[in-house]
């Protein structure tokens, strides 16, 4: 008597609390649609639903629907289906009849609390946004050092420009070189340029090898499409080698401290076609200017042993 007492309270007391509860019912849509004791796919499942078998619905919460299934010994027990697994029946319609659309019910199912965002959530939430930070950051300074660079390059043009106009008087005007041939100069050597398209990496250490090519002066044209590049250059996901505390304090003890910071390596080949034509690694240990300090030394070898070398 009790028991059954215990399960009218239950019932009446969801009825009581969701004046939507028992207004709709839904049917599973699939094979076997899995109910959960929480909103999450890593929850425990309470039961299974068949294809065509039917759940009263309580509430909507987000892309989940609270539903209530039949319990151990009888007792209704609250649980969660996603809502794209069920398609939704009008309370009052036959029961063969179901909306098209389950996300439009005939009568719009009420609406429960917010589901709080899991740890897992939060935690890839910070992650992407301090990949988003670094990105701005290795942006900027990209810019910074391609605005550097232009600088250096106007500085330049005006120099050429001056030692024109002040050439010696035995040369006559029309033998002189105008300011437009300089410059259409200057622009033929860029064009001449090979176009290189670096491969991005997981770690977007191609940000660090295109502001290194630009620090370094290497003789090529960075373009972000490859099939308008005429060598392509592929880089290794950077590793970092962690010293640890105890293997730092040993060495400094029974050595010397000098090159015992965190060391990173990567590998790099540059293709032309189908062809190799230069491949490098390097593992260098500059603590966290790693990424920057293996870029730089890339395009140092590059522009020295195999453009100057040609």
């Amino acid at each position: 008597m009790k028991r059954i007492l215990s399960t009218l309270f239950a019932v009446s007391c969801l009825v009581l609390t969701s004046p939507n509860a028992f207004a709709q019912t839904a049917r599973a849509r699939i094979g076997v649609s899995a109910i959960r004791a929480a909103a999450n796919l890593t929850s425990a499942t309470v039961t299974i639903l068949h294809e065509g078998d039917a759940v009263d619905l309580i509430d909507a919460q987000g892309a989940w629907y609270r539903v209530l299934v039949p319990g151990l010994q009888g007792k209704p027990q609250v649980g969660y289906v996603l809502a794209r697994l069920v398609e939704v029946v009008s309370g009052d319609a036959n029961p063969s009849t179901t909306v098209t659309q389950p996300s439009q019910p005939t009568q719009p199912v009420a609406q429960g609390p917010q589901i709080p965002p899991t740890a897992a959530q939060l935690q890839l939430q910070q992650q992407r946004s301090k990949a988003a930070e670094r990105q701005l950051a290795l942006k900027t300074k990209v810019e910074a050092l391609q605005a550097e660079v232009n600088a250096l390059q106007n500085a330049r043009s005006r120099s050429q420009t001056d030692l024109v106009e002040t050439d010696t008087p035995a040369v006559s005007p029309v033998e002189r070189i105008s300011p437009a041939a300089t410059s259409n100069a200057r622009n033929a050597s860029i064009s001449s340029r090979p176009t290189l398209f670096i491969t991005p990496t997981d770690d977007n250490f191609e940000v660090y090898l295109s502001a290194a090519m630009i620090k370094k002066e290497v003789p090529v044209t960075v373009v972000t499409k490859e099939d308008s590049a005429v060598l392509v250059l592929k880089a290794s996901a950077v590793t970092i080698e962690k010293q640890s505390t105890g293997s730092k304090f040993a060495r400094c003890m029974f050595a010397y401290c000098a090159g015992i910071e965190d060391r990173g390596a990567t590998t790099v080949q540059i293709l032309k076609g189908d062809q190799v034509e230069w491949s490098y690694s390097v593992n260098k240990g500059r603590g966290q200017k790693n990424r920057q300090s293996l870029a730089e030394a890339i395009a140092k070898h590059l522009k020295d042993e195999y453009f100057t070398a040609k």
